[in-house]
């Protein structure tokens, strides 16, 4: 099996997100594209393994309805990472894995828990630019609230395995940002 390209690995993913635009284009559905494909679509030399979408849970029904036929799995707590507290969905597209999440919240480790919400409408609206790529319009979260993201998750993740992949992601943001 022919392993793909980083590149190829994003043009497969952006064949799937075609897919969900055009489902979802005109329904006023507030989402961002967050993640491996977010920094993928920025330009920062990431691996985008999958494409994961937030959004509000008025949302998630949205989502849920446009891509019933196409939902695998429904996330409620992610078992394997005890720091998320999130609703989810999980759809196969294209063959690209798509987690769509809402009332996203991640828990630092630290003596009053702090909880950090990233799913609210204001937050997606106050950090979100459009990146006009592949003939679309895509909504995804700013560089720097990528990068202030996975900052918090390499100091704060409750689990070793988080806090290097945003110690990976921090310092690949860094290199294209020339910090």
């Amino acid at each position: 099996m022919k392993t793909l390209s980083k590149l190829e690995l994003l043009n497969k993913n952006m064949v799937a997100f075609r897919k969900i635009f055009n489902r979802i284009h005109g329904q006023n559905i507030n989402y961002a594209i967050h993640g491996s494909t977010a920094l993928a679509l920025h330009g920062v030399d990431v691996i985008p393994r999958d494409i994961d979408i937030i959004t509000t849970e008025n949302n998630l029904i949205k989502f849920e309805n446009a891509f019933l036929t196409l939902l695998t799995k429904e996330k409620k707590l992610s078992k394997f990472c005890k720091s998320f507290n999130s609703l989810g969905k999980q759809y196969i597209i294209h063959g690209v894995d798509v987690d769509v999440w809402a009332n996203s919240c991640y828990k630092v480790k630290s003596k009053d828990q702090t909880v950090i919400k990233f799913s609210n409408p204001i937050v997606i609206a106050n950090n979100t630019v459009i990146l006009k790529r592949y003939g679309m319009q895509i909504p995804v979260f700013t560089l720097l609230y990528e990068y202030d993201y996975y900052k918090g998750v390499a100091e704060n993740a409750c689990e070793e395995w988080l806090q290097e992949k945003g110690v990976r992601r921090v310092a690949a943001i860094e290199r294209f940002l020339k910090i």
